[in-house]
């Protein structure tokens, strides 16, 4: 990138002369002396007069102090194009005056004032900028704009004013180093004003506070913090489109809305790579990732097809509550949870803990992690692929899906439908199952149930043993009835249920195990053998009962 510097030298000659702009050579330029009144192009010593017209300085070139704008009748329009000098006499844009500063390096150690309009399109500016109380500062447009010790004053329009607009828009990077912003109204600190940093690209605070009391503060693209900055916002923010809140170095930044409202309007993904602190938060739509840490102050909403997400070393808290029919995935270091109404909940990795009472999910899906019910969870619909679910608390689902190799339950699990399971369920201390009088069990491919030994399966509904089910040191116990068309098995364990029913190859079998079963069935006979003792039962087999002692050995077959 080309670099153009206004700089104001303290470069004054004695013999200083003032020249006047009459642009008699018609083509704008600052270099044709026939421009001028009297007949000279200006240099750093002289005092330089533009009542109206255009200039355009292509290069590099000075003065010792320059007024612009003074005429009433028509505008004056100076562009500035290459390096640039302005003097201890300063810099003063009057009314009518548009000052345009694109692609440089302006560095200005006398005084500037804005009483124009300022266009800095592109390049950098240094010294002290004051925009009054009838000023306007544009910092629109795609290239970059850099304030290099630079002291920014506004008391009106441009970045600070009541009621106007101070525009950091484009899609460029804003670099603010080793700057002051000193706000005496509305668009950084204020309370009718506007603050835009909207636009595609970066903008970049460093060691900075930007506190907004502002009626209107826009953002998207990129927003990078560092050296401890923090944007601070008392009124509302509103972010729209592909948005990204970033921390570019180890220090404490933060975007802090607690005390105002957050808007996020959708139309693509708000990306939160820095700590946030939100308080009222209205989510309109679109998608967010939560890489850092962030937490809520008041309950949210997620619309209708959209999704937040949490990844890395994300900490989120959101014990304040979140609702709505959304998407709501867990894949980050922490995700704290208060009542929580989602559409959908995704438990990817992480630590996910429900820490109030009132969640009540739609569909819950467990594919990793560790999920803490520390207050009781409610599902429509349960999927447990991976991870564990502990806590003191109940999980309760109507509906039932496990397909795992290795799912870890440290938690009471209640099903009131029905419940497909297959694989491994490994029970931790605190885990157990139930299945409620309204509840089928069915399997979907060979399960084993093992883990702590003595935890219980409570089956008070109907478990269908289609394919092999396997109980290692977990009980079976509860009113419910048992159709076995494979194999149900059980190891070092206690079964209690009112009917066993077996069909085709069905067998029920094991070893120190205690029976208690009301009645084993089977068309035409059951053929059973328990210890060294062999029978036969037309129908079923009644009473099947060995009192307290666990046998060594029993089967019984159709």
């Amino acid at each position: 990138m080309k670099f153009i510097a206004v700089t104001a030298a303290l470069l004054v000659a004695a013999n200083a002369i003032s020249i006047s702009w009459t642009g008699y050579g018609g083509d704008n330029q600052w270099t044709n002396r026939i421009n001028w009144s009297p007949d000279q192009v200006p240099g750093t010593a002289d005092d330089v007069t533009i009542g109206s017209g255009v200039v355009l300085v292509t290069i590099a070139t000075g003065v010792n102090s320059l007024v612009m704008g003074t005429d009433f009748s028509a505008p004056a329009n100076l562009t500035i194009y290459q390096q640039f000098f302005i003097g201890t006499g300063g810099l003063q844009v009057s009314g009518n005056g548009n000052l345009f500063i694109n692609a440089g390096s302006a560095s200005v150690t006398g005084t500037v004032t804005i009483g124009g309009n300022l266009f800095f399109q592109s390049g950098q500016i240094s010294g002290q900028w004051t925009v009054n109380n009838r000023g306007v500062a544009d910092l629109s447009g795609a290239a970059q704009k850099v304030l290099t010790g630079a002291q920014f004053v506004s008391q009106a329009s441009s970045f600070i004013a009541s009621g106007v607009i101070a525009d950091l828009s484009g899609a460029a990077q804003k670099v603010l180093t080793g700057a002051q912003f000193v706000s005496q109204a509305s668009s950084f600190i204020a309370s009718r004003g506007v603050a835009d940093l909207s636009g595609a690209a970066q903008k970049v605070l460093t060691g900075a506070q930007f506190v907004s009391q502002a009626s209107s503060f826009i953002a998207s693209g990129v927003i990078a913090l560092n050296q401890s900055s923090q944007i601070i916002v008392q009124s509302a923010l509103t972010l729209s489109g592909d948005v990204s809140i970033q921390a570019q170095d180890s220090t404490s930044v933060l975007l802090d809305t607690s005390a105002g409202t957050l808007t996020y309007t959708g139309s693509g993904v708000f990306q939160i790579q820095a700590p946030i602190n939100v308080g009222t938060f209205n989510y309109q739509g679109g998608n967010i990732t939560i890489f850092d840490d962030v937490a809520f102050v008041n309950p949210f909403v997620i619309p209708s097809g959209s999704y937040v997400a949490t990844v890395g070393n994300a900490v989120a808290n959101l014990t304040a509550g979140v609702s709505g029919a959304g998407v709501l995935s867990a894949a980050g270091s922490v995700l704290l949870l208060g009542n929580t109404t989602v559409n959908v909940l995704n438990v990817v990795g992480g630590n996910v803990s429900f820490d109030k009472v009132g969640s009540d999910v739609s569909v819950l899906t467990v594919s990793g992690g560790i999920t803490k019910v520390n207050n009781a969870v409610s599902a429509k619909q349960l999927n447990l692929l991976s991870g564990t679910v502990q806590g003191a608390a109940t999980v309760s689902a109507a509906q039932l899906y496990v397909s795992s190799q290795g799912f870890g339950l440290n938690a009471a699990l209640t099903v009131s439908s029905t419940a497909s399971v297959g694989g491994l369920i490994s029970f931790g201390s605190a885990g157990s199952l139930t299945l409620q009088s309204t509840a089928s069990f069915s399997t979907l491919a060979s399960v084993t149930f093992t883990g702590v030994p003595g935890r219980t399966v409570t089956n008070n509904g109907v478990l269908n043993a289609i394919s092999p089910v396997v109980f290692n040191n977990i009980n079976l116990a509860g009113s419910g009835s048992a159709n076995v068309q494979s194999t149900l098995s059980f190891q070092t364990a206690v079964l209690t249920q009112n009917s066993v029913t077996l069909s085709g190859a069905g067998v029920l079998k094991g070893a120190n195990t205690n029976l208690s079963i009301a009645k084993v069935k089977s068309t035409p006979t059951v053929n059973a053998v328990i210890g060294s003792y062999s029978f036969t039962c037309p129908g079923e087999c009644d009473s099947v009962s060995t009192s307290t002692t666990p046998t060594s050995a029993f089967t019984f077959s159709a």
